[in-house]
């Protein structure tokens, strides 16, 4: 409710619609200029803040600090190619029968 009384208090206590208009859309694009003044400057804070942090953890991407690696036995477990991944199921079994009941059939009876 005070946010609504705040946006009413906007409106200039003028009898000409014309000049009460004006006078609204000025009063209106100074707050919306004080509140994007006000987002940006908050904005550009937590950019600065994400750069750095993301300067910090480039430097220290070596692997040095990764708290899962073990010295000389940290590996890296793989199995497959990106293209098999991509590929997907087709890739790895093919596509499907169009003639569903009887692949079915044979898939359950063999």
């Amino acid at each position: 409710q005070n946010q609504l009384q705040a946006l009413l208090a906007l409106v200039p206590d003028v009898d000409d619609e014309t000049q009460r208009r004006a006078l609204l859309c000025e009063r209106v694009r100074e707050k919306l200029c004080e509140g994007a003044r006000s987002f940006t400057s908050q904005l550009v804070d937590h950019l600065l803040s994400l750069q750095a942090k993301s300067a910090y953890c480039i430097e220290s991407s070596d692997g040095s600090d990764n708290k899962f690696a073990t010295g000389e036995a940290s590996f890296e477990l793989s199995y497959a190619s990106l293209s098999d991944f991509h590929n997907g199921l087709e890739g790895l079994i093919g596509t499907p029968s169009v003639h569903f009941m009887v692949a079915m059939e044979e898939e359950h009876t063999r």
